[in-house]
Parts: structure tokens; C-alpha cells; sequence
């Protein structure tokens, strides 16, 4: 089986991560026996895990950043760096792509096409990769 998470932000500026009921995420500490945590996030900031992990095991979440190369398979052009936004593609996929691009990469091409995988931020605390800034 998959696993289902969210991430969502707080109104405070906390990232928290569990299942999600009306932009309410809800967490479980098993710590003193099994207690309910329940955060209200701010609902732009709603995103769900893919369910991929970059190349050092960071999970990949709906408005994350990513980049990576792909290799061409023609050596004159070698590898090609992508980076681009993680969202949902008509319901069905989860793909990576760019603002200004209508073209994307699916994100199984990313586990099985692209190397060096990183998550570099995402568009809620990184307004800056949008714009390309370094």
C-alpha cells in the first residue's frame, strides 16, 4: 500500500505533516498512548506526498521544487538539467514542470530517467526558485 500524507502549513509559519480533514491536518503522538494532534493549516499551503523521495530520502510533496539531469541518450548532448514544480496532472499523475512550460516530466521518468534528484525548496517558502534566482 501507498502511504497517504499532507504537509500544510500553520498560520504560525510550522510545516506539519498527517492526514488531512478540511485543511485541518491531523497528526498521532503514541508517546503518553494514543493521542490526536489537530492543526489548522493555511489551505494554499496544502500538499500532498507524492509518494516518491529525492536521492537523499527527502519526500517529494505537491509544490515542491526539484531538480535532477536526464540524460539524452545522444551523446553529443549528454545530460539536460530539469527543475521544475511537483503538481498534480489532470487527477491522474504527478508530474514536475515549469511555470512557463506547458511540457513536464511524470514523475516515475524521474526514478527511472533522472539522476541526482534534489528537492531544493518549495513555492511557499521559496518564492525566489520561481523566478529563477539563484
Amino acid at each position: 500500500m501507498r502511504e497517504i500524507l499532507y504537509r500544510g502549513k500553520t498560520a504560525q509559519g510550522e510545516w506539519v505533516y498527517g492526514f488531512l480533514a478540511q485543511y485541518n491536518i491531523i497528526m498521532t503522538d503514541m508517546e503518553d498512548g494514543f493521542k490526536l494532534i489537530i492543526s489548522t493549516v493555511l489551505p494554499e499551503t496544502v500538499g500532498q506526498y507524492v509518494p516518491l523521495e529525492d536521492d537523499k530520502g527527502t519526500k517529494i510533496f505537491e509544490g515542491d521544487v526539484v531538480t535532477g539531469e536526464r540524460w539524452s541518450g545522444d551523446v553529443v548532448r549528454g545530460c539536460t538539467e530539469i527543475c521544475g514544480i511537483v503538481s498534480e496532472d489532470q487527477g491522474a499523475m504527478w508530474v514536475v514542470s515549469r511555470e512557463n512550460l506547458r511540457a513536464g516530466w511524470h514523475l516515475p521518468c524521474l526514478v527511472s530517467e533522472i539522476s541526482n534528484r534534489k528537492v531544493i525548496g518549495n513555492i511557499h517558502d521559496n518564492i525566489e526558485l520561481l523566478r529563477g534566482d539563484k
